[in-house]
């Protein structure tokens, strides 16, 4: 049974908002590297960077998260379900959603994926200030094709709204 309008109506909302927290994230990420540009973070400031480098990753995996459910049948489970999601959003699934991500946005995640895993698994201590930096150079790049492939997403979402509307 398809989604109705108030279900795709929610999950494009929610998807607004996470990339709305996503651009907030980035705005400070963005501010590091000037920052940081002379200096290496302390390791309090190192980090504070680390903590908004999970939480970019953790912003983009809530919107995938979002469809996933509606439009897939269940969010993966077990304990690789972060890799599995990604893997699931790219595929194109024919009369039901076209894909969230293309692969090439989805590659770009994947180190942050990677350091979401490490980070909530390391301690504050371990963290090393040249990975990190990388990231933080890294951000934006990896986030543009994300963002263009979920703004299109969204077009579908709100096509698909008002056929449901249509069809009512």
């Amino acid at each position: 049974m398809a989604p109705d309008k108030p279900t795709l109506r929610r999950v494009a909302a929610g998807i607004r908002d996470d990339m709305a927290n996503v651009s907030r994230i980035l705005a400070v990420i963005d501010g590091c590297g000037p920052r940081f540009a002379a200096r290496a973070p302390d390791p309090i400031e190192l980090h504070g960077v680390a903590g908004y480098l999970h939480d970019f990753y953790c912003a983009v995996e809530n919107a995938l998260a979002r469809v996933v459910p509606v439009l897939n049948g269940a969010i993966p489970a077990g304990a690789a379900w972060h890799r599995e999601l990604l893997q699931v959003v790219i595929l194109d699934l024919p009369g039901v959603r076209p894909p969230v991500l293309s692969r090439g946005a989805a590659r770009g995640l994947d180190e942050f994926m990677r350091f979401r895993h490490r980070y909530r698994q390391m301690y504050a201590y371990d963290l090393e200030w040249q990975p990190v930096a990388a990231l933080v150079a890294g951000a934006r790049q990896a986030w543009e094709p994300v963002r263009f492939d979920l703004e299109k997403f969204l077009a579908f979402l709100d096509a698909a709204a008002e056929v449901v509307d249509q069809e009512e």
